[in-house]
């Protein structure tokens, strides 16, 4: 029978809504308990600072006629303290000389005891205070003040108060403070009971779409219902299935192209290994022809699993690369130093526009690189002969970003394809004779970089006449600068 009852959804939820609510409750309580102690005390303590110090000054009269003409002022002091703490409550008081020898007091001190320490410091000039028990053990609050006159100091008057002794209302309110928590876990019991009779069902019902997604159904969804908090709970439920759906989809074309991909290149070595193994290794033409085939076909597949490789690093980091202040001038005047032989050897001219000052970024270098690089090996890829591609910079300050253009004058790309240019594996049709190898990831990873850079990447195009793809990033620091642009040809 009790295994049974602990086994209920509803008695397992009241009890650890009570347990929470207990030490949450008790968390709570002691905290708030501790502060209004604290409090408590700390106002006793800066009642008797103001005392000590405003008493101290009455002080000052009598001690300079004790001590500078050796008058009897003992019954002025006294009638002073009497003044001074009458309806205060129990306060011992000590008055010191300047030697710390105990000139008067109600404490009954031992003349021949040490100085305590808050006597020395106020002795020394400054105010001293310290807490510790009394001769009784109750705590106790010490605090001294030094009595002087123009830099000259006569003495010290110190106050040992009980603290226990001003506390009442403070203990009153803890009382509240508990009587109140008691009440609290009471409601919470009845509260939870009440909410563990309408959370079951919904809970089950999560729980039967949770089953069917672990079985291969990821199209199910669970209906929001019950309380607020569930339905909530509900749609997050739908919206972490439908992410995961559609990751596992995602996951799924994935592996498919990576597997087409890769098939083909090993494939094709394949057939050229059975080739040269039924003979072909025996005509030295032929076998050479077919050994440089299975080269650059092992060359693709390093390339796309290197490329593989880059893009899964470059997601996985996102949010921890290196980044620096850069100025992209640099970047794109390298760049096209880099390719000038390439592209003369495509006879493209290779342009190049920066403006003269422009903001910097904040950024990684090596893959703003990777990027640009990229798109203007794409560019002269894909650009006729007698063609240019060119390289530009802008600075759109009212927008805080930095804008690189890639243009080229090449065959263009149909409007259908460029949704999808950016996707993984995705290759659009060109013309035959400018088709080139690749693994279809490079517009991908760049993708995946200038979005870790919190920037956007994009492209436009008409079909004979050319593309533009262009990167925003945005901008670190504004400086004053011209508008215009450099251009640079060659």
């Amino acid at each position: 029978m009790k295994q049974r009852l602990f086994a209920s959804l509803a008695v397992r939820l009241v009890i650890s809504h009570l347990i929470v609510g207990a030490l949450s409750v008790g968390l709570i309580a002691s905290i708030a308990g501790h502060f209004i102690l604290e409090t408590g005390r700390r106002e006793i303590e800066n009642i008797y600072e103001d005392t000590a110090f405003l008493i101290g000054n009455d002080l000052e009269v009598p001690l300079i006629l004790y001590v500078d003409e050796g008058k009897v002022v003992n019954e002025q002091i006294l009638a002073l303290m009497n003044h001074s703490l009458t309806g205060r409550g129990r306060v011992g008081y000590s008055i010191y000389l300047a030697d710390g020898a105990v000139f008067m007091g109600n404490e009954n001190l031992d003349p021949a005891a040490p100085i305590m320490p808050e006597v020395k410091i106020a002795l020394s000039g400054m105010d001293g205070e310290s807490i510790r028990d009394n001769l009784a053990g109750e705590e106790t609050f010490f605090v001294a003040v030094p009595i002087k006159h123009q830099d000259k100091l006569y003495g010290a008057l110190r106050f040992a108060v009980v603290y226990d002794d001003y506390l009442g209302a403070t203990y009153q309110t803890l009382y509240l403070l508990c009587f109140t928590s008691i009440l609290l876990l009471i409601g919470i019991g009845v509260g939870s009971w009440w909410f563990s009779r309408t959370i079951s069902q919904p809970i089950h019902d999560l729980t039967v779409v949770a089953i069917r997604m672990s079985n291969g159904e990821l199209q199910a969804r669970a209906m929001p219902k019950g309380p607020q908090e569930l339905q909530q709970f509900a749609a997050t439920f739908n919206m972490m299935a439908g992410y995961l759906q559609t990751n596992m989809e995602g996951l799924r074309a994935f592996v498919a192209n990576a597997s087409h991909e890769l098939r083909t290149p090993l494939t094709a070595i394949r057939l050229h290994v059975d080739a040269l193994a039924e003979g072909a290794v025996a005509e030295p033409e032929v076998a050479m022809r077919f050994l440089g085939q299975l080269q650059s076909e092992i060359e693709r597949m390093n390339r796309t699993v290197n490329d593989l490789l880059d893009l899964s690093r470059i997601e996985a980091n996102r949010g921890r690369i290196e980044m620096e202040e850069l100025d992209l001038r640099d970047i794109l005047q390298e760049t096209r130093d880099f390719w000038r032989v390439r592209s003369q050897q495509a006879a493209i001219e290779l342009r190049l526009s920066l403006p003269s000052i422009n903001p910097t970024i904040f950024g990684n270098e090596d893959q703003l690189r990777r990027v640009i690089n990229n798109l203007v090996d794409n560019a002269i890829k894909h650009t006729p002969a007698n063609g240019w591609v060119e390289i530009s910079l802008f600075s759109l300050v009212q927008r805080g970003v930095m804008r690189i253009e890639v243009r080229d004058s090449g065959v263009g790309i149909p409007a259908e394809y460029l949704a999808r240019i950016f996707e993984r594996f995705y290759r659009a049709e060109v013309p035959h004779d400018l088709k080139t190898s690749g693994s279809g990831l490079g517009l991908a990873i760049a993708k995946s970089i200038v979005e870790a850079h919190n920037g956007r990447i994009g492209v436009s195009s008409l079909v004979g006449v050319g593309s533009t793809f262009w990167v925003e990033l945005q901008i670190r620091q504004v400086p004053s600068f011209d508008r215009k642009t450099i251009p640079i040809r060659g």
